[in-house]
Order: structure tokens, then C-alpha cells, then sequence
């Protein structure tokens, strides 16, 4: 694994305003649709719980936002997974303490679920319940907000790609709470 630091930086907005200027459900729905994840993962749409549907019931969104860069550069791609796998389970565990805490809902991150391991198929596949409900909470995305704007907007961080097969200078993690 390479060697990497890490910023968290935190923001809030009303939850009118957060879904009034970064909420299109359905251009999100289709690009969902697109991905392989689509209804084979319960962090993805569709979904099915009608409460994490109901975001006008919220006052707030309070985001972090983790900024993950390589101490080296030309690090091959493969070797994000690990650093992201590491870094999401302690960030969702942030959020998960702060729902528990204060209500409202936590908002994870989106790609394959850390919890069930790295190769394992999720239960959604099967038709059978989330193995591990206590921890799986939706992706910003699966509910329709608009990440890469909410990065560049709220944080002043663009989201940045791979265009070589190489990580690029840093990596974006962001997630939030409705409360």
C-alpha cells in the first residue's frame, strides 16, 4: 500500500437551499441506471425505503469532505480501492456515531460496500436483506444530489479522475448527515 495523507474539511447548508442547488433526481437516476451497481447494491437505487426519500423532513446538511493525496506520484489506479476501503468504513463511522447522536440521517458514500468484503456480492443480488443494515446507509448519488458539484461548491475541492491509469494527485471523499 502506498503512503498518503489525509484533510477533512466540514460544511453545512440549509436543506432547502442543498436541495434546491444540488438535487436533480432524475438526471442522477439515469446515471445510476447506467452502473453495474444498479439495485445490486442496498446503498444504490433503487431505493427502497421510503424514509430515506422524505429529504425535505430535514433542516440541515452537514458534509465532510476527505482529501486523500499520495506522498508519491505514478501510483498505479488498482491501489485506490484499498485507500478508499480504509478510509470510507472510518468516515462512515463518523457519520453513523453523529446519526446516533443526533437523529436524521447518515449519508454514505457510493461504489462497492467495504463491509462485506472486498470480493463478496451483496445480499440485494439474491433478493435477501442487507447483511449488515446497522452500517449501510445510501450514497448521496442513489438519493440524486450532485457530488462533484457539492465538492467543488461547498469545499472549493474538485473531484479529480484518472485519465492514466495512475492515481491522480488526490483522491475526494464526501458524505454527509441530514438532520
Amino acid at each position: 500500500m502506498i503512503e498518503y495523507s489525509t484533510e477533512l474539511f466540514t460544511a453545512s447548508i440549509a436543506m432547502a437551499d442543498y436541495l434546491e442547488r444540488f438535487h436533480d433526481r432524475r438526471r442522477f437516476e439515469e446515471l445510476c441506471r447506467q452502473c453495474p451497481c444498479y439495485g445490486a447494491r442496498w446503498c444504490c437505487p433503487p431505493l427502497t425505503d421510503c424514509a430515506h426519500t422524505d429529504l425535505h423532513r430535514y433542516t440541515r446538511a452537514d458534509f465532510m469532505l476527505l482529501k486523500v493525496t499520495p506522498l508519491q506520484s505514478g501510483a498505479p489506479l488498482e491501489q485506490a480501492r484499498d485507500i478508499i476501503r480504509r478510509e470510507r468504513i472510518a468516515l462512515e463511522r463518523t457519520l453513523l456515531e453523529r446519526e446516533r447522536a443526533l437523529g436524521g440521517l447518515a449519508v454514505g458514500l457510493t461504489g462497492d460496500c467495504p463491509y462485506c468484503g472486498p470480493d463478496a456480492v451483496c445480499a440485494r443480488t439474491a433478493g435477501d436483506p442487507c447483511r449488515h443494515p446497522e452500517l449501510v446507509r445510501p450514497s448521496l448519488e442513489a438519493l440524486g444530489f450532485d457530488v462533484a458539484r457539492t465538492a467543488e461548491e461547498l469545499f472549493g475541492t474538485p473531484i479529480l479522475w484518472s485519465r492514466d491509469a495512475t492515481l491522480p494527485p488526490y483522491l475526494t471523499l464526501v458524505c454527509g448527515h441530514f438532520v
